[in-house]
């Protein structure tokens, strides 16, 4: 199988997969999420107020601690399983990787700091003195890197098929291979996506007749067109919708929110007055785009140049209005407000049977509901060729970093200017590919080598020893705390999510082979 022929397979989006639970990311960061009611909050000014958010910074900074425990002795280069403790748990740590980390953590502070005064300076100071951003990034970071957590994918992908594996993780690494294909992606790369172009989404306009063209504008329908990009290669132009379940009355519902709508990774640069740089960038970048995919010369910069304006506009709609996170409507409101789109069909697409079915009285949270009313008017103005080179340039530009060296240094060429970030090794697009597509399948590759799960068990313990530690020292904490500061830091304390590893479905291989799509 070609890399390209990935994005014109039917699939559950990563977005599908995330929206219940965010494998991805689970897998790499240590979730620590704080509840705090506000009503319990001191209203008094003094160092019980000061206590109580060192107390909860603390609590933060025991969060990293926890993370960094999992990277220094699961995940560091130098484990030795010898050192990962299974019996009781110590009171004090000495081995090697806690020494390591105690010394590292003190590297960072700035005890010359109070920290009633500064507790961001006093927990952090030295490092972000010392610290020097490298070249092509725009941070850095005490954390696990993006660039390691790649190689270390690169290396698990890379690694020859065992027996006893689930079939998730040789579809991913068979996925991963194609995706490495340099001489496949060199001679077939365009040729396959400008023919699911055409077969699937009736042809790009812009390149007429030509392969991948032939548009007809009499079939254009704006639902089928989206819904057939986000199935096909998980495109969402217009608008997204994310699945989350509310404790609070016990029920899922979808929260509806703009689209990824412009090429312009910061969609200021499209509107700002001193960013010019920036758009002439966009626009040498999409004309030259489409005149390598096979656009004629004399119409190319015009009609990307159109995209570009369309893109723009919306921009200045997106940033013009608020969003509105309680705007709870139905279905069938939605279908009212937004004739334009059949939104049961498109919803039905968006998310599985298994996490809801669409009704027109299904719930939703229109999240950016004031943008969408100003999007759809714009939209409602323009052409059906402008509409479809528009959405269908953005699949297209999905897919630039994996398909010939031309296009793919096109990319990186306007990335360049306009972020700053140098062209990777091609290795990194394809880790970054297989994870966006299979996000359950690489968790599990994951875990399987850094986090086994009595390692997960072990981990969970020392979180909740360290929950009933805090708990134990904010009640002893009577000379400086006043009583309300005291309950609201106890409060926090347990509600706090602590989240470590994957779920369980990802561990049980029938759950996992059917959670992917290929």
């Amino acid at each position: 199988m070609s890399n390209l022929q990935g994005f014109f397979k039917q699939m559950e989006s990563d977005d599908d997969i995330n929206n219940v639970h965010d494998v991805g990311k689970d897998i790499w960061d240590l979730k620590f999420v704080m509840m705090e009611d506000n009503e319990n909050k001191p209203k008094n000014k003094n160092y019980g107020v000061c206590a109580f958010w060192c107390l909860m910074m603390l609590l933060l900074v025991i969060a990293g601690l926890v993370f960094a425990i999992v990277y220094l002795t699961l995940i560091g280069p130098n484990m030795k399983a010898e050192e990962v403790q299974t019996g009781p748990v110590s009171t004090v740590c000495n081995n090697s990787a806690c020494v390591s980390l105690s010394h590292s953590l003190l590297q960072t502070m700035d005890s010359s700091v109070k920290p009633c005064d500064d507790f961001y300076d006093y927990a952090c100071g030295n490092w972000i003195k010392n610290t020097i951003v490298p070249d092509g990034r725009d941070q850095a970071t005490t954390m696990y890197s993006d660039m390691d957590r790649q190689q270390d994918l690169r290396v698990l992908f890379e690694a020859p098929d065992k027996l006893d594996e689930p079939e998730a993780i040789k579809k991913a690494r068979t996925f991963y291979d194609s995706c490495m294909d340099k001489e496949t992606r060199e001679a077939n790369g365009i040729d396959v996506i400008n023919g699911g172009v055409e077969g699937v989404f009736g042809g790009w306009p812009i390149l007429e007749s030509n392969p991948g063209g032939n548009f007809n504008a009499d079939n254009f329908d704006m639902t089928t067109l989206m819904t057939g990009l986000f199935v096909h290669a998980g495109s969402t132009s217009i608008a997204r919708a994310t699945a989350k379940y509310y404790e609070d009355t016990e029920e899922f519902k979808l929260e509806i929110s703009a689209g990824k709508f412009s090429t312009m990774p910061n969609i200021e640069y499209l509107v700002g007055n001193n960013y010019q740089k920036e758009q002439d960038a966009l626009l040498d970048y999409v004309t030259n785009a489409a005149l390598i995919l096979g656009a004629n010369p004399s119409i190319a910069r015009q009609e990307m140049g159109a995209v570009v304006n369309l893109e723009t506009k919306l921009a200045q709609a997106y940033l013009d209005n608020q969003p509105t996170p309680d705007n709870v409507m139905t279905v069938r409101e939605m279908q009212a407000m937004y004739p334009d789109i059949d939104w049961t069909v498109f919803l039905t697409t968006l998310i599985p049977e298994s996490v809801a079915t669409i009704t027109d009285d299904f719930k939703v949270v229109n999240v950016d509901g004031d943008y969408l009313t100003e999007a759809f008017r714009i939209l409602s103005e323009e052409p059906a060729r402008l509409l479809a080179d528009w959405m269908l340039w953005l699949c297209y530009h999905d897919a630039m970093p994996y398909l010939n060296d031309e296009i793919r240094n096109n990319y990186y060429e306007f990335l360049a200017i306009v972020e700053g970030t140098p062209v990777r090794e091609y290795y990194q697009d394809c880790v970054d590919l297989v994870h966006k597509l299979l996000p359950s399948a690489t968790a599990r590759l994951y875990a399987d080598a850094y986090l086994p799960t009595e390692s997960q068990s072990l981990i969970d313990g020392i979180a909740e020893n360290i929950r009933t530690t805090l708990t134990d020292l904010i009640g002893k904490s009577s000379s400086f705390m006043v009583v309300s500061a005291k309950e609201a830091a106890k409060a926090a304390v347990k509600e706090a999510i602590i989240s470590v590893g994957v779920p369980d479905y990802v561990r049980e291989n029938g759950a996992l082979n059917k959670s992917i799509w290929m």
